[in-house]
C-alpha cells in the first residue's frame, strides 16, 4: 500500500476496492497471482463469478493473497465509510481466522487440499503476513479501529497460537 493516505478515498481506489468484492469467493477468501486493480469489463466480470463457484478451493494466504486484500478493504472502508468494504474485511478476517490450525499454522490454501497445499509453510511471507494484519488489529492502528472488540480477542488469540506454532 503505496499511495498516500488520501488516495484510498479516491474514485481510483474504489474502483479497485469494488474489484476485490468481485474476486472474493464466498468463504472470504481470494485466489492468488491475479493482479485485481486491472479493470474488469462485463464479459470478464461474469467469467470470473462463474469461475469462482468452480474453484472455492483456490483461496489461500500464498504468493499474497488474502491479507493483503483485506489490509487495502480496512484502508479504503477508514477513508470512505463504505460498508461493503468493511463486510469483506469482516469475510477474509472469518477466513484466516477459520483456516487457521489448532496448533497455530496457517495452510497454503483453505479449505484445504491434498498434498503440499494444507502445509504450514513460512515461504512468500504467508503465516507471517497473516500474522502481522492480525497484530495491526490487536493493535488498534488507524486503520482497523473498527473492529469489533470480540474480532480483536480473536485475533490475539489467533497470534499467540501462531507464535507457539512458530516456536515449536
Amino acid at each position: 500500500m503505496r499511495q498516500p493516505r488520501p488516495w484510498y478515498g479516491s474514485a481510483e481506489a474504489v474502483r479497485i476496492a469494488n474489484q476485490l468484492l468481485v474476486y472474493q469467493h464466498d468463504n472470504g477468501g481470494w485466489e492468488k497471482n491475479i493482479d485485481m486493480a486491472v479493470p474488469l469489463g462485463e464479459k470478464e466480470r461474469g467469467e470470473l463469478v462463474a469461475r469462482k463457484k468452480e474453484n472455492l478451493g483456490h483461496t489461500t494466504i500464498d504468493n499474497d493473497a488474502t491479507y493483503p486484500q483485506m489490509r487495502y478493504l480496512a484502508r479504503v472502508y477508514t477513508a470512505t465509510r463504505q460498508e461493503p468494504f468493511r463486510a469483506a474485511f469482516q469475510k477474509g478476517l472469518d477466513y484466516v481466522l477459520e483456516a487457521q490450525y489448532p496448533n497455530g499454522g496457517w495452510p497454503q490454501f483453505y479449505p484445504l487440499r491434498d498434498g503440499y497445499w494444507s502445509h504450514i509453510t513460512y515461504n512468500d511471507d504467508a503465516m507471517i503476513g497473516v500474522m502481522e494484519t492480525l497484530r495491526s488489529i490487536v493493535n488498534r492502528e488507524p486503520d482497523y479501529v473498527f473492529v469489533s472488540d470480540a474480532d480483536r480477542v480473536r485475533a490475539r488469540q489467533a497470534i499467540e497460537k501462531g507464535i507457539q506454532c512458530i516456536l515449536t
